[in-house]
């Protein structure tokens, strides 16, 4: 039997019955839920949980040019996208490093499918602790809009997102609004590679990927996993619910 139930929200969709509400969203203390005593709010994007690895990352230096890009469109990529988008990279930006992630439900897995050139790295798999090196080295992130874009807050890699599906608003909008990311468009836009391309121009500015930097560590700290977890054990505790 469940004696305080814990519910993850995203926008204040129903009325919870007694327990804890967690809204991780970008802003979500701004949402006006009908508090009641029965309820505990934990809100707001330091509730963000991260894995282990990105609790603590070390310092991130901007280079002054771009010379290293990350390319992330989750664990699956049902839309292909890193394909076209590695592809746009090889032919209009060949001497860049291009470091591209390949999750393990990829529908193109073989090496063989994926374009390459001599400053292309295929990850398949990598780990949080691999993920994170790639991040701290790479000067932008072409990115999904999942969670990856909270982890490169966390890290401060300046980022370019694709909407990919229709429930990726929320974190893409916000993050737009905090300066944190460049959003490029939805994957269906057929000038998005124009788009990236445009914005990837406006990032060749040291001073504008400092300044990202800045913004997305502000925002995403680490520790919302641990608060959370310290959180519900004083809860247990102490009877309060």
């Amino acid at each position: 039997m469940i004696k305080v139930p814990v519910f993850i929200d995203y926008g204040n969709r129903i009325t919870y019955p007694k327990g804890i509400i967690i809204n991780r969203t970008i802003f979500a203390e701004k949402i006006k839920y009908n508090k009641n005593k029965n309820n505990i709010y934990l809100l707001g994007t330091k509730y963000f949980p991260l894995t282990k690895a990105f609790w603590y990352v070390g310092d991130k230096k901007i280079n002054d040019n771009i010379k290293d890009i990350m390319i992330t469109f989750g664990g699956s990529d049902p839309r292909e996208m890193t394909i076209k988008i590695l592809n746009y990279f090889i032919n209009n930006h060949p001497n860049l490093n291009k470091w591209v992630v390949i999750g393990k439900g990829f529908i193109n897995k073989t090496s063989a499918k994926f374009p390459k050139d001599k400053n292309t790295k295929l990850v398949y798999y990598p780990s949080g602790e691999e993920i994170k090196k790639i991040m701290l080295n790479s000067d932008v992130a072409i990115s999904a809009g999942g969670q990856t874009l909270f982890e490169l807050a966390r890290i401060g890699t300046a980022t370019i997102a694709v909407k990919v599906v229709e429930n990726q608003n929320f974190n893409i909008k916000g993050l737009e609004k905090t300066g944190f990311i460049d959003f490029a468009g939805n994957w269906n836009d057929k000038k998005i590679l124009d788009k990236i391309g445009k914005l990837l121009m406006n990032l060749k500015n040291q001073k504008n990927r400092i300044k990202k930097m800045n913004i997305g560590r502000n925002l995403i700290d680490g520790y919302g996993s641990v608060r959370i977890a310290n959180f519900l054990l004083g809860v247990a505790s102490s009877g309060q619910i």
